[in-house]
């Protein structure tokens, strides 16, 4: 039986959790092992084949141990070599920082990959970065490693000279996706936080309102709608908070809210029986049209421009900095379901075609 470390982003995130779940499920004969705090730890309790390593007390005296007599990394180390492998698995891994901050992440992905017996990059995108001294760093880890499939195009093409670079889809449109028969007159609205990303939070206050306008328009038109938060850490749960406070009483209460803390089937099984969904969430995005919603994305990252413009689709909804231009009444007049899975095998190859073929071997 192979087992394998993932370094990926375990903070109670929706779309990162599914990465886990999917791989989990993919491969039920590898042992999987990763790092994770306890308070986000619930999201994998039912995954048999995961082995958390939770930064509880008793995790942090064990590793003190193994630093002081064995230096290293302590317990991640022991850990990557007793594995066959170890995988980055998520989507914004690759982001250039502070120049302390993304040299220091640097380093230590290549402490990982000189311990490891094998790597992989799984489900990534390259980006937003500003600097040559960023991509050349990268381009030096990225060689020699077993497989790096990036998500969309652009990251790709960053790399075309290192033959271990390809194009795989999503991660997410592997999910085994609840499908519901019958949709219901629903709108679902994924929000992110704005506050702390310092290019959009002036623009928050327009967004916020953007979005009270449509809600206000979904509730003319009879539709139900119901407020998702992807990642509580992320400021999600903040930004509903405020939608609600700004509703007069009257909407408030016919509003329904899910606050994603692990609980994987509740999330899905929302947004299946969701008509249209309008999501500022990447992967809000893709769930959307595993599901066959009408879906509006409200762009804020290259990620989700990017994976738009491969697919064609990239005349839909609007950025983030352009959210006055967004016709709230196109939104329910959307005819576009999105993408099918059987154009996206077209268009990508699979994210673990070369994990599949290691796993077998």
């Amino acid at each position: 039986m192979k087992k394998i470390f993932l370094y990926t982003y375990a903070h109670c995130n929706l779309g990162d959790d599914l990465f886990v779940k999917t791989i989990c499920e993919r491969y039920p004969q590898v042992t999987f092992y990763m790092e994770c705090k306890p308070e986000f730890s619930n999201s994998f309790d039912d995954i048999k084949n995961l082995q958390l390593l939770k930064k509880n007390f008793f995790y942090k005296v064990g590793n003190s141990i193994q630093k002081l007599f064995w230096r290293g990394n302590g317990l991640v180390d022991f850990i990557i070599k007793k594995c066959d492998a170890t995988i980055i698995l998520g989507g914004s891994m690759f982001i250039q920082n502070s120049e302390e901050k993304w040299r220091q992440k640097a380093h230590q992905l290549e402490k990982l990959k000189a311990k490891s017996k094998s790597f992989f990059v799984i489900g990534a995108n390259f980006g937003p970065y500003t600097t040559n001294n960023f991509l050349d760093s990268y381009k030096n880890f990225f060689a020699g490693l077993d497989d790096v499939c990036f998500r969309d195009r652009k990251s790709t093409l960053l790399f075309k000279n290192l033959s271990n670079v390809r194009l795989g889809s999503d991660v997410v449109f592997d999910v085994n996706f609840p499908i519901k028969e019958a949709k219901r007159k629903k709108l679902t609205i994924i929000p992110i936080s704005l506050h702390n990303r310092d290019n959009l939070k002036n623009i928050e206050e327009r967004y916020l309102e953007k979005l009270i306008e449509v809600i206000r328009l979904a509730d003319k038109k009879g539709y139900d709608v119901t407020l998702h938060s992807f990642c509580k850490d992320q400021g999600d749960q903040i930004v509903i908070d405020r939608i609600l406070s700004r509703l007069k009483p009257d909407l408030r209460k016919k509003m329904t809210r899910i606050n994603y803390h692990g609980n994987i089937t509740e999330s899905l099984e929302s947004i299946a029986e969701s008509s249209l969904v309008l999501t500022t969430r990447f992967h809000g995005m893709i769930l959307g049209w595993l599901s066959g919603c009408k879906v509006t994305p409200i762009s804020y990252d290259l990620k989700m421009d990017n994976l738009l413009d491969d697919l064609n689709l990239s005349y839909l909804g609007c950025k983030v900095k352009d959210i006055d231009c967004l016709d709230s009444e196109l939104i329910f007049s959307n005819r576009e379901k999105g993408v099918s899975l059987s154009e996206i095998r077209k268009l990508y190859e699979s994210p673990f075609k070369v994990l599949d073929n290691f796993i077998d071997s």
